[in-house]
């Protein structure tokens, strides 16, 4: 009787090891590919935000997602992003309010999306995958990052309607990194060959 107990204690704490070796492989994969990432950035380029425990923007929308995680990076470029908006009494104005930018997801190679997403109608656009590595999968999509919340809330109280048609999240060809998702895979391979 005693044995038995002892086995599967034993069973749960080699289970529990492993599964923490492993998260921690996949958690160095990350930051390997991150680091080669940010090594390789264009100039003008910079990476603003970071955020751990993400999943890509849309994926797992409609159901409750506790699998593996990876980290998000927001990269801003050089160029500015206007805003079109109509004033209360009627005008057209176009103000540049923000930067253009990509989101990047770096997820551990066992990261997948919902084998049910397709039922999940109302999800937005899903971000591209741009590398499907043995040890990182990466996702992306281009976007435009506000250069001040207070202007954009001033603007609000100013505004009728209001539409981003220079941000890269509505026209993929308005950021000046054109062959970014090329870049990103190339450059993350590079590194993690090493």
């Amino acid at each position: 009787m005693v044995t038995y107990r002892l086995q599967i204690i034993l069973l749960i704490v080699l289970v529990t090891v492993s599964s923490i070796a492993a998260a921690q492989t996949d958690r160095v994969a990350v930051d390997q590919a991150i680091y080669g990432f940010e090594k390789a950035l264009p100039q003008g380029w910079r990476v603003i935000e970071r955020q751990l425990d993400a999943v890509p923007y849309g994926h797992h929308f409609c159901d409750d997602y506790r699998g593996p995680k990876g980290t998000k990076l927001i990269v801003i470029g050089p160029e500015p992003v206007q805003v079109v908006w109509t004033s209360l009494s009627g005008e057209t104005i176009s103000t540049t309010l923000a930067k253009e930018s990509l989101e990047l997801w770096f997820m551990p190679s066992n990261y997948r999306d919902s084998q049910a997403a397709w039922l999940c109608l109302h999800r937005p656009i899903q971000p591209v995958a741009i590398l499907e590595d043995l040890s990182v999968v990466i996702f992306g999509r281009p976007s435009h990052q506000l250069n001040s919340k207070t202007a954009w809330l001033e603007l609000l109280t100013k505004a009728q309607a209001i539409s981003w048609p220079e941000s890269p999240a509505n026209d993929r060809s308005k950021i000046s990194w054109s062959n970014w998702e090329q870049d990103i895979r190339v450059a993350v391979q590079k590194w993690l060959q090493k």
